[in-house]
């Protein structure tokens, strides 16, 4: 005992320990900005993947409801309405939203419709990684 106190000195705990105390007062605050800045970063990268859903869907379904209204017009047809939501589509987002459109006249409760259909891969994670899929439609009278 009175060897290894010679050699060792003196055991404090930790919370006492002349050298531990300091460096604890200079890491802890490090270590919970570490653990905070994480969460704050993962929260906002979700809030921005849900604005880019919400920005897709959206410009589907106004390009849907203008191409199925273009197509609607007296001397259009549906392919009329495909061709217009396509441009519309590819305007605002990448060429590869306007891939699957397609367009056709349905029957609504009697009154002759034009309906435009997109269907297109709905990003999970941002623009990139695995996605999903969304189907959206326009309709419009057919005027006559």
């Amino acid at each position: 005992r009175i060897v290894n106190g010679i050699l060792v000195g003196k055991i404090h705990s930790e919370d006492n320990h002349p050298i531990s105390r300091p460096l604890m007062k200079l890491y802890h605050p490090v270590v919970e900005f570490v653990l905070v800045a994480v969460l704050v970063v993962v929260l906002m990268l979700a809030v921005l993947q849900v604005a880019i859903v919400l920005h897709i869907r959206n410009t589907l379904i106004s390009a849907a409801g203008e191409g199925a209204r273009f197509a609607a017009a007296t001397d259009r047809e549906p392919v009329d309405g495909v061709q217009h939501t396509r441009e519309l589509i590819r305007a605002s987002l990448p060429d590869s939203f306007a891939d699957d459109v397609s367009g056709s006249y349905v029957d609504i409760e009697g009154v002759p419709t034009v309906e435009v259909e997109v269907r297109a891969d709905l990003p999970v994670l941002g623009w990139f990684g695995p996605s999903g899929s969304l189907t959206v439609s326009g309709h419009a009278m057919e005027e006559s």
